[in-house]
């Protein structure tokens, strides 16, 4: 997992034409918030927006996903993202390849970390990355996401 600014965006990510097209649709949607939807961009890449509120953490859980590296950004709210090694977690549901995401719960040996995601902070999450978004912080709010899904090179 990446976590950064999208002030201080590493130039090597945005030299790359999928990661360059997801960083954006993101530098476009901070200035004018788009509607909820799925945008398909260039290089196979698409952003998925969407608002939900925040939950307990007792009530979401882990993902992980084989065919597309997300990069997710808030545009609106603030949540906690829970970060775990993908091979320490338990599979509750079996991976999903229409999908892509499978569901995962920690184990008693997993090393979970998190960050709190708010409007220009972003996370880049690989396959390796089991992660739990939408993680209320104090109490539940409202939040809209841009999700961008890269495709990972094979």
């Amino acid at each position: 997992m990446i976590v950064d600014s999208l002030k201080t965006i590493c130039p090597c990510l945005k030299n790359d034409p999928a990661y360059a097209a997801g960083f954006t649709f993101i530098e476009e949607a901070m200035k004018k918030c788009p509607e909820n939807g799925k945008y398909p961009l260039e290089h196979g890449v698409y952003a998925a927006v969407s608002s939900y509120d925040t939950k307990p953490v007792e009530e979401k859980k882990f993902e992980t996903h084989q065919n597309y590296i997300d990069i997710q950004v808030l545009l609106e709210g603030e949540e906690r993202l829970d970060w775990a090694p993908a091979q320490s977690l338990e599979t509750t549901v079996e991976y999903n390849p229409e999908k892509d995401v499978a569901f995962q719960k920690p184990t008693e040996t997993s090393d979970i970390t998190f960050v709190t995601l708010k409007p220009g902070i972003f996370s880049i999450l690989y396959p390796e990355d089991g992660h739990r978004p939408g993680v209320m912080l104090n109490q539940p709010c409202t939040v809209k996401k841009v999700v961008i899904k890269v495709p990972v090179k094979k």
